[in-house]
């Protein structure tokens, strides 16, 4: 209990006046790496209750803030801090709800007792305007986003639909009003999705010239191989640093390599799985920039380097400009454990496998599940981005 409490003073708390905004590295950590696992580890529901009630006026007074998003700060690292500071907050309500009794939440509940003059008689109605606002509504923010802003805003959206998620398969009993709910997405993919390129890795079985090179963006390292074995191009899973964010360890700072850390823990939370790496240099001998190391009897010469960048530009400006031409990038058969890792995809495919398990799946016209409809107009809208059509399809 002591542990939990400090997670919850130091996440939820304000911004250490000493840090200069810098302590959302540690919120992060702290919420990732300490208190997700913490509940886990709670071998019943009883524990798990026992362990957050204490807490509950400090989690109550966070989840009643309706008006957080007009008070984002400014700042890149006191946004930072506030964007952390409230995904905390759906990461938490998504544990809960999917742990502990829905009772406890309703009037007379435990822990709705136990958050005392904080508690509402209709949190848990609250929690679920709450989630579904942040998941599927445009969140104005007070500036221009850097990128660490911008992956930070990402894992906040998901973590929003993961606790709504969780909130409407344990509260609705209804086929037809949980498909209305989680299914209707709005702008859920606009807030979640990347909204740069996927690095897809040609699979070993299928080395093709043409997916060979679509395995990496321009200027992209080369994927590596697993366990440094040869064998084919496998990208090592990174869910949030690569694939995700698009972007390398260092563009999580201030925008220019300004001492950051990259946030390591983001794949410890409740709505993804896969750790983030972060590698300098790659094991077939790419330097950071996608150029080669150092050129030898294997290294191609620097003008194929420049003409073979050049064709990988022309190729995915091509997807860029047609996008009904997905279907050739398909067809290459590449490695997607990119895709796979992106956590909307696996929080998606958590909603259905919910959905279905607790026989709340309803269909539309045709006998066709609600979800795989929402899914075929989003991949068909035209205003669906390429990316996104990409993570429909997966």
């Amino acid at each position: 209990p002591e542990l939990w409490a400090l997670c919850v003073d130091r996440v939820c708390g304000p911004a250490d006046p000493g840090s200069g905004g810098a302590d959302w590295q540690e919120k992060m950590l702290l919420l990732e790496w300490v208190s997700v696992p913490l509940c886990e580890e709670m071998a019943s529901a009883e524990s798990l209750t026992e362990l957050v009630a204490a807490t509950m006026p400090a989690l109550a007074s966070l989840w009643s803030e309706t008006d957080w998003p007009s008070r984002l700060p400014a700042p890149e690292d006191a946004l930072s801090a506030a964007l952390v500071r409230r995904r905390a907050a759906f990461e938490w309500i998504g544990m809960l709800i999917a742990r502990v009794p829905k009772s406890s939440f309703e009037p007379g509940g435990r822990l709705l007792e136990a958050a005392g003059a904080s508690g509402l008689p209709d949190l848990k109605k609250l929690l679920i305007e709450q989630c579904g606002t942040a998941a599927k509504e445009r969140l104005p923010l007070p500036r221009e986003p850097t990128p660490r802003v911008a992956a930070l805003k990402r894992l906040l959206h998901t973590a929003a639909y993961g606790g709504y998620v969780n909130l409407i398969v344990h509260t609705q009993s209804k086929p037809e009003v949980v498909s209305k709910l989680l299914f209707n997405w709005k702008k859920l993919w606009e807030n979640a999705a990347p909204t740069a390129a996927f690095r897809l890795a040609q699979t070993p079985d299928h080395p093709t010239e043409r997916g060979s090179s679509l395995a990496r963006r321009p200027g992209a390292p080369r994927a590596t191989t697993r366990g440094g074995g040869g064998g084919g191009g496998y990208l090592p899973s990174q869910a949030l640093m690569s694939s995700s964010l698009s972007q390398g360890a260092d563009d999580l700072g201030s925008g220019g390599g300004g001492g950051d850390p990259a946030p390591h823990a983001l794949g410890r939370a409740h709505t993804q799985s896969s750790q983030a790496h972060s590698q300098s240099q790659s094991s077939d001998g790419d330097a950071p920039d996608g150029r080669p190391a150092q050129r030898g009897p294997q290294q191609p010469e620097e003008g194929e380097w420049q003409r073979e960048q050049q064709r990988e530009r022309e190729r995915e400006q091509l997807f860029a400009d047609d996008p009904e031409r997905v279907g050739e990038l398909a067809s290459a058969t590449l490695e997607m454990d990119a895709l796979n890792k992106e956590p909307l995809v696996q929080l998606l495919l958590r909603a259905v496998d919910q959905v279905r398990q607790r026989g709340l799946e309803a269909r539309g016209e045709g006998g066709m599940p609600v979800w795989m409809g929402r899914l075929l107009d989003t991949l068909s809208s035209s205003s669906a981005t390429y990316t996104t059509r990409l993570l429909v399809a997966r």
